[in-house]
């Protein structure tokens, strides 16, 4: 066969393929002509007025022979190496077999079958162009009675709350599953063998995580370690270490910053913090515009009557101390400023606060809570608003309220 072609269907269900000049990938029109095949069901060769069709019959049994009444049915046929799926729901009759009339020779198919309960069964098959056509072996779906569990965790061997954790295979259909809030998660329905797990999360700056982990069904001690990627030229590339977002969640302390008692000038009020470097511009400019709303922030920021905020800042590069102070002082910069330690412990405790570039802001609430992260000082007022209102709500929620 040559030429394309197109489906027509029948009253009574059965279809036609016909040939057209152009080629193009088939799509059904209507419910195909496939129907149930069973024991009475005679000779399956097409008729000598139907040549050029062929006609196949596709079994599903289970490990134990015996036949899975009303699995799936789906079938892709190609244009070059391109595959597209008919549309529409096949299914096996209670023999567990589907006749399929009307396939056209020379064409290449994948038929992909699957059912509740079982992992999947998938041959591709090309028809001869004359003479004897090749068989389809009973597809047999393995049992999907096992299940794997396990956490997912951070660079840092944090757990990491509601990523979505995806399970797939050769014989198996992708579904997903959240993680909980120790970064837990169980999938069911597993079948045995190799399983690939496939862990994602986006951060609502728009920062993306992954990992992935290769098990066995039946695993219950998974472990999967996410990274950050980013979009380089356009090619995703890992990045080990990237740390992931902290909004929603507590801040970490601040003992180890090298602030002057941070815990008594943050008491009960919002803190904005600013991890910057003196060595870079945007990281100045960014300085210099707080200690120009410094007096605002201290009574509760521009259309943010609660809380004060507390606006601590981290000076994250080594840097020597005396350029560092005269540089505070020509610029009148009263806020308080700490520093990282040197070392490896530097980079890991900034990582801890998720700043991963320069200048970094983090804004809480007044129980601490992170509320923003990660935007730009001009977006400050607008973030105070927000947050302010997320705190307005949930304190007017009666109690046990969602």
């Amino acid at each position: 066969m040559t030429g394309p072609f197109t489906v027509t269907s029948e009253p009574t269900g059965p279809f036609k393929w016909q040939t057209k000049p152009a080629r193009i990938v088939p799509k059904p029109v209507g419910k195909p002509g496939l129907q149930p095949a069973t024991a009475a069901s005679g000779n399956l060769a097409p008729s000598p007025s139907d040549a050029h069709k062929v006609v196949l019959t596709i079994i599903a049994k289970d490990p134990n022979d015996m036949p899975i009444s009303g699995a799936e049915v789906r079938i892709a046929t190609y244009e070059g190496r391109s595959g597209r799926f008919f549309d529409g729901q096949l299914r096996t009759g209670p023999d567990g077999a589907i006749k399929l009339d009307n396939l056209i020779r020379g064409e290449k198919y994948t038929f992909w079958v699957r059912a509740a309960g079982y992992g999947d069964s998938m041959q591709t098959l090309t028809l001869a162009e004359s003479g004897p056509q090749p068989a389809l072996e009973p597809f047999v779906l393995p049992f999907a009675r096992l299940s794997i569990s396990g956490v997912v965790v951070d660079a840092n061997d944090s757990p990491v709350p509601r990523a979505m954790v995806g399970v797939s295979g050769t014989i198996l259909p992708h579904r997903t599953t959240p993680t909980d809030q120790q970064g837990r998660f169980a999938l069911a329905n597993v079948t045995e063998g190799t399983v690939e797990l496939g862990a994602q999360l986006t951060a609502p700056g728009g920062d993306s995580w992954y990992g992935n982990s290769r098990c066995k069904g039946g695993d219950t001690d998974v472990r999967i370690v996410m990274n950050w990627r980013t979009d380089a030229g356009g090619v995703f590339r890992d990045v080990a270490n990237r740390p992931r977002p902290l909004t929603g969640k507590p801040l970490p302390k601040l003992d180890a910053l090298g602030l002057a008692d941070p815990a008594a000038k943050a008491a009960g009020r919002r803190v904005l913090l600013c991890f910057w470097d003196m060595d870079q511009r945007p990281s100045r400019r960014c300085i210099q515009i707080l200690q120009a709303k410094l007096a605002e922030l201290d009574a509760g920021g521009s259309g943010a009557p609660r809380a004060g905020v507390t606006v601590l800042t981290v000076q994250t590069a080594e840097a020597d101390t005396e350029r560092l102070k005269q540089w505070l002082d020509e610029n009148n910069i009263t806020m308080p400023v700490g520093k990282l330690p040197g070392g490896e412990a530097g980079p890991k405790l900034q990582a801890a606060f998720g700043a991963h570039s320069l200048p970094w802001l983090i804004l809480t609430d007044d129980r601490h809570v992170v509320r923003a992260e990660g935007f730009a000082v001009e977006e400050l007022a607008d973030k105070l608003q927000a947050a302010s209102a997320r705190t307005a709500a949930a304190a007017s929620r009666p109690a046990g309220g969602q």
